[in-house]
């Protein structure tokens, strides 16, 4: 699939609070420009199928390139004041098209001085979306890099953790995807009877009379996302 922005990436998370936190990043305008700003240094001209992401990778460790891939995506996430969260949704949306959920946890690690020593503790930042099993993996995902680093308080961690944050306060309707589908079909160019057309849930009620109603829930889709705003912090 050649990459364009006149189709969404592809997000499959079943969250709806999960769901839209991350569609108010990739459908952001200036989001869709850096991305595709990424694709295009990368030289990403069609989409790399999830299967062959890490053979992808693979090959970028072979060059020497993994660790500026990895910046230049990190990058991009400070600048709009994003959390680490959201480095494996970019570079999946950047090369794949396709977000999934084991690809965003909605809590991450911050690195904490300890006033007593010279060392670092480490604290787990949670959300209110922020699921049991989000946790889970962080706390083990801590675990396994606190045994392999083989270091008292883990100063790897500390030096290569980021401290950006972003507050995300989102519409969390169950109509949240639908929308999306309609706000993404009216920039492909489709008119809002044509949409009004395509929609099967109308049932007896006719594209003409349904024609105000996708027209009010596209307009309040592009609202939202014109109302999110990144801040560096």
């Amino acid at each position: 699939m050649t990459n364009n922005f006149s189709e969404p990436v592809l997000v499959k998370i079943k969250n709806p609070k999960k769901f839209t936190q991350v569609v108010m990043v990739l459908d952001n305008e200036t989001v869709l420009k850096e991305i595709q700003a990424i694709r295009d240094k990368w030289g990403i001209v069609d989409f790399y199928p999830r299967s062959k992401y890490f053979s992808w990778q693979k090959k970028l460790g072979q060059e020497g390139r993994d660790k500026e891939f990895r910046e230049n995506i990190e990058t991009m996430r400070r600048r709009k004041g994003l959390d680490p969260i959201f480095d494996l949704v970019l570079k999946r949306a950047a090369v794949c098209n396709e977000v999934i959920d084991s690809d965003y946890k909605s809590a991450y690690l911050i690195p904490v001085p300890d006033p007593r020593s010279s060392d670092f503790k480490h604290a787990i930042v949670i959300n209110p979306n922020t699921t049991k099993d989000d946790l889970l993996y962080v706390f083990e995902k801590f675990q396994e890099d606190i045994k392999a680093s083989n270091s008292k308080g883990n100063k790897r961690l500390a030096a290569t953790l980021p401290k950006y944050s972003i507050e995300i306060n989102v519409d969390t309707r169950s109509e949240i995807q639908r929308d999306r589908k309609w706000y993404w079909l009216y920039k492909a160019g489709r008119s809002y009877l044509q949409i009004a057309a395509s929609v099967n849930e109308r049932g007896k009620i006719k594209p003409e009379d349904y024609r105000d109603n996708v027209i009010k829930q596209i307009k309040r889709y592009s609202a939202l996302l014109k109302r999110w705003t990144f801040t560096q912090t």
